[in-house]
């Protein structure tokens, strides 16, 4: 086992150097300095190619953190070539962490070979002035802004500037009530839709919606007379939570007297329910509370199609009436208008990445979104980073890890968080020893634990990597996630444990944490069903400074080519303060009597000389110091820096004495002078404090120096303000005395 407190990570500057004639041929401009070839192979997926296609790119590398605009505007992306410009749109770049989500559109995804493209970064700003959605989209909205109400918040970035507004617009009243509120989505940010728990399914309801006024260039508006094959695709992750609900609409759209909508019926099934003059339904099944993808494909000359995550799921024949959604009239998502512009029959559930597309997209184009946007570590390989001096993973051991395609030497699954199997560390994940039975899904919920301040508290979590558990290179564990919903962007205090490098990093916005440790353990499959399969149980160990609100922790688990999983359980922790104990006051010191049963010696009396006569001197009370006695909460073997420190940092403790011992001082209680006691306080007041500075992953001071961790004096705080003694033993044992 390996095991640590605190470590800081002292970065390597990296100097770049001048760029070669041969290795200018192929690369986009001596302005970029760095670069990464990606590799996409759908060919398991697909089976035709796809022309214009928008690929994923959703990434975590440290080594984006080179890129300086903290909005992604020095990323580029090009073709295989290495110099033709590839359109692109970055959603989210995190300058701290290396994340990158964007989308690229690639001109040929193969079906055979696959497809290889370039992500250069740190160069001149460029604005890719070409759109990443072919001209077929009419609507493309990411989901990702948070609703003031503001007309037109909702960008339709496919150009034609349908854009929405959450709560109404146009002949619909804005409400501040009727917003959808941004939650954690599938890919990114997305939005979350609170409709009414019951209505009747004609009465307009109080849930919420984005409301589209007038829209443009719709698909069949060829003068408003004619409908065209429309193919419709979304993210959606439906509440489990509303038996009562009559139906349930995603989005609807009304064009004079027609409308139609997509409808989702009881909660149980997924239901196309389409209607212009005529109606026409079907339905398959669908989970709830977990993400499924949708692609809806309307052709009003055909069949009509539904494809769930990839796979077509129901198809329905027939002609009858049209069935497209029709031109030059108001579109609203999260629910349906009804034939007086009403809102109603508002969705309870989340969405993300919401098309609307002229024309009929194909079976291969649902599955390669599906799998793209589902896990797109599986599909995309990104490989090593290439300058001057390292083109083409020169480096034979970067290019094993970071290159080449799945399987062999190579695994694009995440490193997965399991709860298979027993040894000392409990299944899956647990804090203090609870074991939590829900542990598999993105959100769990389990009953809160509860700790102390001052006492230890211990998360731990097992993973498993199919390469072996050496490829598990990070774990992170998010906490101080207070909202709604957990999300590890909103987490102000995280413990980041560096595994290969041996080493802990933290970040601590509000100081809660005083102790922060990790260590990780590898174990054989106790069951013995998975052969040689190997179990990393890691384990946090924290003391906490501060009480805590109950907190999500989110655990994140990240290998070597930043393939990661990333685990969420609600609520689950909360931090409690420590209870002041009572103590019983120490009587005064009087003097000793003699048993009754012994007879008194009565010494003679022997006349002194009178002294000379003084003026009467003011009655002065002995102090425990005078009397040479210390308060018995002191250990003679503790500093007495540890007592004066808890003294004027810990307003329970001042309390605490103060209240306990109002006769006394405190340096007299504890034996000391108070020139002792005010030399000390000086000693402690000007004690450095590290200033924090975040570059990527990691945390390190700004002067990039070790901790001084021998020179620390402070310790995690005992159970209870009287300590007992007793042996210490294993971990803590060390701990105490390299802070002892």
């Amino acid at each position: 086992m390996q095991g640590f407190l605190l470590a800081i990570l002292v970065l390597t500057l990296i100097v770049p150097i001048g760029m070669s004639d041969a290795f200018a041929a192929d690369w986009y401009s001596t302005s970029w300095e760095y670069r990464k070839k990606i590799e996409i192979s759908l060919n398991s997926e697909i089976s035709s190619d796809l022309s214009n296609f928008p690929v994923l790119v959703s990434v975590i590398d440290s080594d984006f953190i080179k890129a300086t605009e903290s909005d992604g505007t020095d990323i580029i992306f090009t073709a295989n070539d290495g110099t033709t410009r590839l359109a692109h749109e970055i959603e989210r770049y995190n300058t701290s962490t290396g994340e990158v989500i964007a989308w690229v559109k690639i001109p040929t995804l193969s079906a055979s070979t696959g497809t290889d493209i370039y992500i250069y970064y740190k160069g001149v700003v460029e604005i890719d002035a070409s759109s990443v959605w072919d001209d077929n989209y009419r609507l493309v909205y990411h989901l990702n802004q948070t609703s003031t109400g503001t007309e037109n918040e909702f960008y339709d970035v496919s150009d034609n500037a349908n854009d929405g507004t959450g709560g109404g617009e146009g002949d619909k009243t804005q409400d501040e009530d009727r917003r959808p509120t941004r939650a954690e989505g599938k890919i990114g940010y997305g939005q979350s839709f609170d409709g009414p728990v019951q209505r009747n399914s004609k009465l307009e309801g109080t849930g919420d919606f984005i409301w589209t006024d007038s829209v443009n260039n719709w698909p069949g508006n060829n003068g408003g007379t004619s409908d065209n094959d429309v193919t419709v695709e979304f993210w959606i992750n439906v509440d489990s939570d509303h038996d009562d609900v009559d139906m349930m609409d995603v989005f609807g759209y009304r064009a004079g007297g027609l409308h139609n909508e997509f409808t989702l019926f009881k909660v149980e099934s997924l239901n196309q329910f389409v209607r212009n003059d005529s109606i026409h339904d079907s339905s398959v099944d669908a989970a709830t509370s977990d993400w499924t993808h949708l692609m809806i494909v309307y052709n009003p000359g055909g069949s009509s199609k539904i494809y769930q995550d990839g796979e077509l799921a129901e198809e329905v024949s027939g002609t009858s009436g049209n069935r497209g959604p029709r031109a030059n009239g108001n579109f609203v998502l999260g629910a349906e208008i009804d034939s007086t512009t009403r809102v109603n029959n508002e969705l309870v559930g989340d969405m993300d990445e919401f098309r609307i597309s002229d024309g009929i997209r194909s079976a291969d184009w649902a599955a390669a979104s599906y799998a793209t946007q589902n896990s797109p570590s599986t599909y995309l390989t990104l490989n090593c980073e290439e300058n001057s001096t390292t083109k083409n993973c020169d480096d034979p051991d970067t290019a094993k890890d970071r290159s080449g395609a799945c399987g062999f030497d190579r695994d694009c699954t995440p490193p997965r968080i399991t709860n298979h199997g027993e040894s000392e560390t409990p299944d899956g994940f647990s804090i203090n020893n609870n074991v939590f039975e829900e542990n598999q899904e993105l959100f769990n919920k389990n009953p809160t634990i509860q700790g102390t301040v001052g006492e230890p508290v211990t998360i731990k979590v097992r993973a498993w990597e199919n390469m072996g558990t050496d490829k598990i290179t990070l774990a992170i564990a998010y906490l101080a996630m207070h909202d709604e919903k957990p999300d590890w962007r909103d987490s102000t205090a995280f413990i980041e444990y560096h595994i290969a490098k041996n080493q802990v990093m933290y970040q601590d916005d509000d100081d809660i944490f005083l102790l922060t440790g990790a260590s990780s353990e590898k174990v054989e499959d106790p069951y013995g069903d998975n052969g040689a399969l190997e179990l990393l149980d890691i384990t946090f160990t924290i003391i906490f400074a501060k009480p805590m609100e109950s907190s999500h922790i989110g655990i994140q688990t990240i290998d070597h080519i930043t393939n990661y999983d990333l685990v969420y359980f609600e609520n689950a922790l909360e931090i409690l303060p420590k209870e002041i104990v009572e103590v019983e006051e120490v009587p005064d010191v009087v003097p000793e009597e003699v048993p009754e049963s012994q007879p008194k010696v009565i010494p003679e009396e022997i006349p002194e000389p009178e002294p000379p006569v003084k003026e009467p001197e003011p009655e002065v009370m002995l102090t425990a110091t005078d009397q040479k006695t210390v308060l018995e909460f002191v250990d003679e073997n503790m500093p007495a820096k540890h007592y004066v420190k808890r003294y004027i940092t810990e307003t329970e403790y001042k309390e605490w004495f103060d209240v306990n011992y109002s006769e006394y001082k405190f340096w007299e209680g504890i034996g000391i002078t108070q020139e002792r006691f005010d030399q000390i306080v000086l000693e402690i007041q000007s004690e450095p404090k590290p200033k924090m500075v975040q570059t990527g992953f990691v945390l390190v001071p700004d002067d990039q120096k070790s901790l001084p961790l021998v020179e620390e004096t402070f310790e995690p705080e005992p159970a209870e303000l009287e300590p007992v003694k007793e042996e210490k033993k294993g971990f803590f044992d060390w701990l105490f005395a390299l802070f002892g």
